[in-house]
């Protein structure tokens, strides 16, 4: 028939005639012709991961509308949309060009001393009362070169900012630790693997 033709079937046995799931596609006459005919690519024979994962393979543009979680390697050989609700659950190691921030600063507010975390970044510490603001040394909590954080007091309270590493204050170019008197917002910057840059109205 047509259809074992363009799956290149061409034994008529019984048993023969029928392509067996179990068998990956490697009992047709010409696998290479059946899967070009499919449409299939190398869909066939890539590696869906580990037992219990959920690894799709996406090789064109593809749009969820709704919630998908994927818990293996997932492979994006084409365009892929992601719709409100779109999320990372933690930030990238590295910085990436394409990576997907935020539109705005998601508060972590603070009503005590506070030292910041992986997953303070791009966003903005609030502190309510006086307290200090701790920035751990880069050999404790590695945040990628070209993190910014804002830290911000509010009204009557006052944050003392301290660095383990080197907190450089622009443009006046000295060091050491920054006081921030609310209501103000001062902003880190990570310039170098042990350096910061503080900008804003800290002094």
């Amino acid at each position: 028939s047509a259809a074992r033709s363009n799956l290149g079937v061409t034994a008529t046995g019984a048993d023969t005639a029928y392509a067996w799931r179990a068998n990956n596609l490697s009992d047709l006459g010409s696998v290479a012709a059946a899967r070009g005919n499919l449409g299939l690519g190398t869909a066939a024979t890539r590696d869906t991961g580990t037992s219990g994962s959920s690894v799709p393979l996406l090789d064109g543009a593809n749009t969820w509308s709704s919630a998908q979680t994927f818990s293996g390697s997932a492979a994006f050989g084409g365009l892929a949309t992601l719709n409100a609700g779109a999320k990372i659950a933690a930030p990238a190691a590295a910085m990436d060009p394409l990576e997907a921030g935020y539109m705005g600063l998601p508060q972590n507010a603070q009503s005590g001393s506070y030292a910041l975390v992986a997953g303070d970044r791009g966003k903005a510490v609030f502190f309510t009362t006086n307290a200090t603001a701790s920035v751990p040394a880069n050999a404790a909590v590695a945040f990628p070169v070209g993190t910014v954080i804002s830290i911000s007091a509010d009204a009557g309270a006052t944050v003392t900012i301290t660095c383990a590493d080197t907190l450089r204050l622009v443009p006046t170019n000295v060091t050491g630790s920054r006081t921030l008197v609310g209501p103000g917002t001062a902003w880190l910057e990570k310039k170098k693997a042990t350096e910061w840059w503080a900008r804003g109205d800290c002094t």
